[in-house]
């Protein structure tokens, strides 16, 4: 839940929520965790867009993600090797 302020609830249940509001998650990451992620190809950062957020179904939406770089996900590995 982003909000326990009542007017906020009710404008949301009543409008629909903002397209353009973020939306926040609890994080529990040590420091430094994030970078050390980043550095180690751990995350997968792609240009964002509202179809991605909100016109896609949230099972396809990583698939989707992945789609909008140039990336067939049926060719990704979890393995690795070397060359």
């Amino acid at each position: 839940m982003l909000t326990g302020t009542l007017d906020i609830l009710r404008a949301i249940a009543e409008e629909g929520p903002d397209p353009l509001a973020g939306g926040a998650r609890l994080c529990g990451m040590g420091a430094g965790q994030l970078e050390q992620e980043l550095c180690s190809n751990g995350w997968f950062a792609t240009a964002g867009s509202e179809e991605l957020l909100y016109g896609c179904d949230v099972g396809s939406r990583w698939a989707s993600a992945f789609s909008s770089a140039g990336i067939d996900t049926r060719l990704l590995n979890a393995g690795f090797g070397t060359a």
